[in-house]
């Protein structure tokens, strides 16, 4: 293997003659922390989940897989009543779906978060039909262990069946925070909906919830994460006066904030917590004149950023839509965004730096993308000034380079052999 690496100091992990799917080349993540971010559309996925809103997912940091259940059929195809149960699994490079014996019924606008402390992806609530005058909501728990999912049988009291509501795992007191919503009553001649304001805390190990507070805004165009930098809930709330909220656990209060700058987003935006960077990632949705936007912000504890690019900038996103699915991939050190209402519903989307595509196999057009990948590992080093480059398995037969670049080489589903 004739590969030169002059890396200004960073180590080397992993390089041999025949390089195994993954991590082939890569710097610590200071080699890439002046990387200008872009979102990365996957077109080319031999297999991904059905187009969908509505529907929910969490990072298992655990098996370095991000989970997706549920949700229900866009408004592309709305009519045609799909509402899905199914969960897939996608190791950020290719998605894989799973049949387990036991499942939750079909359902959207549930929640997951991932409980790191019991290495499970704990799911919540939602609505369990697409009628609109018959349909129950839900408030039963299911936990994912990456190979079955199971109904927790909880003890004392719990919140009432909910969906559109908020949920974020803290990972220092270990427990579920879930926020508002919207619940039903019956009503002669169907149901009413009514929104809730309600937060209740739900510690997995004791099984048990606990009523935290009734008194904040209410509201069913909720978004929770917990911000570890901060050692707090954050609450995004697109529909209020005041759009920022913390989650002070002690005192069981939410604080509003009043940031200088706040997202135009009213309904349907994804959020994560980017924990590479510290900072909440928040994506897409409805703003206030209606409409679907592709606006991306981030909150850094002090204020709202507005990172949104025009097309060939850091941060642009091609397609505006509103409730799709977003969770942070931390061993891959990119943000994962899956669906929603808007063009490519059935597309797979991840923020990180710059990232090109190396397949020996192609013999058409070359341009770096999954679906017209370059030839060679020189062309994309050539291509790249700052990111990673994915490599199909196979054979490469490439000229002495020298990499001085902060670049990342990663082997897709196979070997790599360099020579």
């Amino acid at each position: 293997m004739r590969l030169n690496m002059n890396l200004r100091g960073f180590s080397v992990l992993g390089i041999t003659l025949s390089l195994l799917t993954g991590l082939l080349l890569a710097l610590p993540a200071r080699g890439q922390s002046n990387c200008s971010l872009y979102w990365t559309e996957f077109a080319a996925l031999p297999e991904h989940p059905t187009g969908r809103r509505y529907h929910a997912m969490a990072y298992d940091s655990a098996r370095g897989r991000t989970v997706l259940f549920g949700g229900r059929d866009t408004r592309s195809v709305q009519g045609t009543n799909e509402l899905y149960g199914d969960t897939w699994e996608f190791d950020g490079y290719y998605w894989e779906q799973r049949f387990p014996a036991n499942s939750p019924p079909a359902r959207y606008a549930h929640t997951m978060t991932y409980d790191a402390a019991r290495r499970v992806t704990v799911l919540f609530g939602g609505r369990l039909g697409l009628d609109l005058h018959q349909s129950p909501n839900a408030a039963d728990v299911w936990e994912w262990n990456g190979n079955d999912w199971a109904q927790v049988t909880v003890s004392g009291s719990r919140p009432i069946e909910r969906f559109h509501h908020g949920m974020a795992y803290d990972t220092v007191r270990a427990v579920h925070v879930i926020y508002a919503g919207s619940g039903v009553i019956q009503i002669p001649g169907g149901l009413r909906f009514y929104t809730l304001a309600d937060t209740w805390e739900y510690d997995g190990t004791a099984r048990q919830w606990t009523m935290r507070s009734e008194t904040n805004y209410a509201s069913q165009q909720v978004t929770l994460v917990f911000d570890a930098e901060r050692n707090n809930t954050l609450l995004y709330i697109g529909d209020a006066p005041q759009k920022t909220w913390t989650w002070n656990a002690n005192t069981g209060i939410w604080t509003a904030l009043t940031p200088p700058m706040s997202p135009r987003i009213a309904a349907g935006g994804a959020m994560a917590y980017d924990s590479e960077r510290g900072v909440v990632v928040l994506c897409s949705g409805e703003f206030d004149g209606g409409g679907t936007i592709a606006d991306t912000w981030e909150w850094d504890g002090s204020t709202w950023h507005d990172k949104s690019g025009s097309a060939g900038e850091p941060y642009f996103f091609c397609c505006p839509r509103d409730n799709a699915a977003m969770a942070y991939d931390s061993r891959l050190k990119q943000m994962v965004l899956f669906g929603g209402n808007g063009a490519f519903e059935d597309r797979t989307w991840v923020l990180q730096p710059d990232i090109v595509f190396v397949d020996w196999q192609n013999t058409g057009a070359q341009g770096g993308s999954d679906r017209y990948p370059y030839r060679t590992i020189r062309q994309a080093l050539d291509s790249l000034q700052c990111g990673t480059i994915r490599i199909q398995p196979g054979s490469y037969a490439e000229t002495p380079m020298t990499i001085n670049k902060a670049v990342r080489l990663e082997a897709l589903n196979g070997a790599v052999q360099i020579h």
